[in-house]
């Protein structure tokens, strides 16, 4: 979709994970970026999402997708189905031993569980107070995910936060899922 004020469009804009010198928060996770590239004013990160896989032994390893963000004037343009789309690609290409991918939303409104859940997101449970999501490798949406992507620099770093293993086991705990 054409960005009218801006002059770009969600094709334009490159996807890739935040280079070293972008400074990452942690090392247990990774930002994924939707970046616009201009002659003019160098490059302008315009959306980002959090990621980091966690391994439960009983449920296996998952990447858990965390603050998704877009900037305002990029809103409502398809950079974040885009940005997820991609992401979850990469990872289903690069990665075959990760099971999917997981997330928590809390009182959020209607359309951002629709935009989830037309991802191919489903509702898992309800870990703590928060309604937990997940996104299976294997599914039909899975299926459908883009496979000619261009090659790009990507590492899945473990998490070490126990609170993101407790999350996962609390999804498909037989009393929540």
């Amino acid at each position: 979709r054409e960005s009218k004020s801006l002059g770009f469009n969600v094709t334009q804009l490159e996807y890739r994970c935040e280079l070293p010198s972008e400074g990452s928060k942690m090392d247990e996770s990774a930002d994924f970026l939707a970046v616009l590239a201009n002659a003019e004013e160098g490059e302008t990160v315009v959306g980002s999402v959090e990621f980091g896989l966690v391994s439960e032994p009983r449920y296996g390893t998952w990447v858990y997708l965390n603050g998704v963000n877009v900037k305002d004037a990029w809103r409502k343009r398809g950079v974040a189905t885009a940005m997820l789309t991609r992401l979850l690609a990469y990872i289903r290409m690069g990665w075959p031993g990760v099971a999917g991918a997981y997330l928590l939303l809390g009182s959020s409104a209607k359309f951002v569980r629709s935009f989830y859940e037309k991802l191919g997101f489903v509702k898992k449970g309800k870990p703590f107070c928060y309604d937990g999501y997940v996104y299976r490798f294997n599914s039909s949406h899975a299926e459908a995910l883009p496979k000619d992507l261009p090659l790009i620099d990507m590492q899945l770093p473990f998490t070490n936060d126990p609170y993101d293993a407790v999350v996962l086991a609390e999804l498909f705990s037989p009393t929540t899922g």
